[in-house]
């Protein structure tokens, strides 16, 4: 048994850690109020608050977003919906009323003019990338997997690689390092809080530093509910305009 317990451990690979961490005990739906701070070089900060709904059925998740404020982003709102391993994204403008499909081109804008990308708030499928897992570290006083995600195709990502370092006992992704196409590192994402809400580890806040444009951004979850009954309609266009 001794043998066989070095053997799984060897042969487990990066592929293998990212499926736990898709696979790991999630809600089967959730609302989530979100505060959001953008922190620029000199230090000056701007606030943004959202509420996304989540539903997962089978092999079908669905999420939808609506900012609540400042003024200038209010109404616009976000729809991504995963069949299988195929994602697609929405965005509504609330001056025309209307959703369109993000592009692949448009992944790689901010995010209300976050840190984040709309590539980073899509679930991206496992096998767009290569991953390696290279090794396991203490990190913060927990073991990590350390695991390398390369884009197989580099123009389906902004990224030309990142690498990530998963909590091994709850199977949370704690930091994340995103490399450009140059391979030169520029963003990291820490995760500066994690607490078990229910029956569900969450990082409850979130920092996403650009390194090259010294912008910081600051994720809240300031109130969450899971397992509630969601409607079907929540996720279609017309939930945007009530």
């Amino acid at each position: 048994m001794k043998v066989l317990g070095i053997f799984l451990i060897l042969s487990l690979t990066g592929r293998d850690v990212i499926e736990m961490v898709r696979n790991r005990n999630s809600p089967k739906s959730g609302i989530v109020h979100i505060k959001m701070i953008l922190i620029n070089r000199e230090g000056k900060m701007r606030e943004r608050e959202f509420i996304t709904w989540s539903k997962k059925e089978g092999n079908v998740s669905k999420s939808i977003t609506k900012v609540l404020s400042p003024a200038e982003v209010k109404g616009k709102g976000f729809l991504w919906i995963k069949k299988g391993e195929d994602v697609t994204q929405y965005i509504y403008l609330p001056e025309t009323k209307k959703m369109r499909r993000i592009g692949v081109q448009e992944r790689r804008e901010s995010f209300l003019g976050s840190d984040l990308s709309y590539e980073d708030l899509r679930p991206r499928p496992i096998d767009d990338d290569t991953h390696n897992l290279l090794k396991e570290e203490q990190c913060d006083g927990n073991i990590c997997y350390v695991v390398e995600s390369i884009p197989k195709d580099p123009e389906s990502s902004v990224y030309g690689k990142v690498v990530s370092w998963i909590r091994k006992d709850i199977l949370i992704p704690v930091k994340g390092e995103f490399y450009n196409k140059k391979g030169e590192f520029y963003k990291i994402m820490k995760a500066l809080e994690i607490e078990k809400i229910g029956n569900y580890w969450v990082t409850k806040k979130t920092e996403v530093e650009d390194l090259s444009k010294k912008h910081k951004t600051i994720m809240e979850l300031i109130d969450v509910k899971f397992d509630l009954p969601i409607p079907e309609n929540t996720f279609t266009e017309a939930f945007f305009g009530r």
